[in-house]
């Protein structure tokens, strides 16, 4: 149970007992006295009226009233909606005594003034605790951009999170869709590349929000979260990239509702970076938000861009790599340079799930690697050859594209360099160089 919730059922309930007691003094027959007598001085109006008490409608009102109002404060941010609310409660309240009075029934309304007066004070109380204000806060800076479970979790932390100037070790998950608006097969409505847009924003962040993740931003053709904040996880790099194996089967069925509809095949690219983050609220009044600092962010959103040149789908650095090596399936790729560090570093494709890649295509895989390797070394003739055997391991309905775009590369860098492409022997599958692990 949430603290707000059970500060309000406590509330509630105090006041309630409180005015409950209150009716078995003789103080509640002083204030039937007080009401009685104020009708009896107004006989034009109510006449000789004998005005017959209903206890259980006081007990009903001042129940009601001690709730309602709890919620209202305990839930709304400002005191000017709190106070509001307070007003309005009292005025019916003390316009049900008179309406009631008509049909000869005595309601006495200051039970249930003093009834929404307690209730306003024990609120507002509650409501300038550091629990009462952490609800609204976690609200205004994270509301929308992680999961209610995620929300929950946070307030009902027993120390209040730390959202300014922490340092820790995040999973950043950048994804970038690419289509041409002058490729389209048949004029589009600009309102129907909206739509498209909002359809690709609702598949990346509403869904990576309920995998844990935080919503660093949505932009019309970028969304990036991090895994690991505003609450340290564990195993925020297996998330992450079970997350991005979740998303791509998401974005190709959005790949095909396009095609389906425009007759143009859009292209994405998903992009994971671990990296040690400075995390905080940045920015002034209306323009605060929570975000990181780090170079990870950049080198996420490069690779994310590199999935294009590649045919690739998901691309992880070094670190993710190193970490998931034994529970997911990787590939190398290429190199890139790290900036403002200068320093070179690879990056993988993320393939699959441990044990979810067939033999035939592990073997695929493995040769596809070797080929990488002999790339990198200069040995362009014996690359080939391995990339060929990639791709005889494979259907022609299950072409791969990164293959293909390797043989591709490779067969240009041959002829640049004057080279005829040729075949290489190779040994058999069973005995391919494992340079994976």
């Amino acid at each position: 149970m949430s603290r707000s919730l059970l500060a309000w059922l406590v509330i509630g309930s105090t006041v309630t007992l409180l005015l409950w007691g209150l009716y078995q003094t003789p103080v509640a027959e002083d204030f039937s006295r007080l009401t009685f007598g104020w009708y009896r001085v107004n006989p034009d109006l109510f006449g000789d009226l004998e005005l017959v008490p209903i206890r259980w409608l006081q007990h009903f009102v001042f129940t009601l009233a001690a709730f309602g109002v709890a919620w209202v404060v305990i839930d709304s941010p400002r005191n000017s909606s709190r106070s509001l609310f307070a007003i309005l409660a009292t005025v019916v309240v003390v316009g049900l005594s008179p309406a009631m009075a008509l049909y000869a029934k005595l309601f006495e309304p200051l039970s249930g003034i003093i009834t929404i007066l307690l209730s306003l004070a024990l609120s507002l109380l509650y409501a300038s605790s550091e629990w009462g204000q952490r609800k609204h806060e976690l609200r205004r800076i994270f509301g929308g951009r992680i999961s209610c479970e995620m929300m929950r979790k946070l307030m009902g932390l027993k120390d209040a999170p730390v959202l300014h100037g922490q340092e820790q070790e995040v999973v950043i998950l950048t994804v970038t869709i690419f289509f041409d608006e002058g490729s389209f097969a048949k004029p589009v409505e600009r309102s129907q590349i909206v739509d498209l847009t909002n359809q690709f924003l609702g598949a990346t962040s509403e869904f990576l929000c309920s995998r844990g993740a935080f919503l660093d931003e949505a932009s019309p053709d970028c969304v990036r979260v991090f895994f690991g904040l505003p609450v340290a996880l564990d195993d925020s790099c297996q998330q992450a990239c079970t997350a991005a194996l979740e998303l791509r089967q998401r974005l190709n069925n959005l790949v095909l509702e396009a095609d389906s509809q425009w007759t143009q095949r859009l292209r994405f690219g998903i992009a994971l970076s671990l990296d040690t983050v400075i995390s905080g609220i940045f920015g002034e009044g209306a323009q605060r938000q929570y975000s990181v600092l780090g170079q990870g962010v950049d080198l996420c959103r490069r690779l994310a861009v590199a999935n294009l040149n590649y045919d690739s789908k998901i691309l992880v650095d070094l670190s993710v790599f190193q970490r998931m090596t034994h529970t997911f399936e990787f590939r190398p790729i290429d190199q890139l340079q790290e900036f403002p560090s200068g320093k070179i570093s690879e990056f993988y494709e993320l393939m699959a799930a441990s044990g979810d890649l067939s033999e035939t295509a592990l073997r695929a895989r493995d040769q596809f690697w070797n080929g990488v390797m002999l790339l990198r070394e200069g040995r362009n003739q014996e690359a080939l050859s391995h990339f060929e055997a990639a791709r005889s391991l494979v259907s022609e309905e299950a072409s791969d594209p990164v293959v293909l775009r390797f043989i591709e590369t490779t067969r240009h860098l041959l002829y640049a360099d004057g080279e005829e492409p040729a075949v290489v022997s190779l040994p058999s599958s069973d005995g391919v160089q494992d340079t994976f692990s």
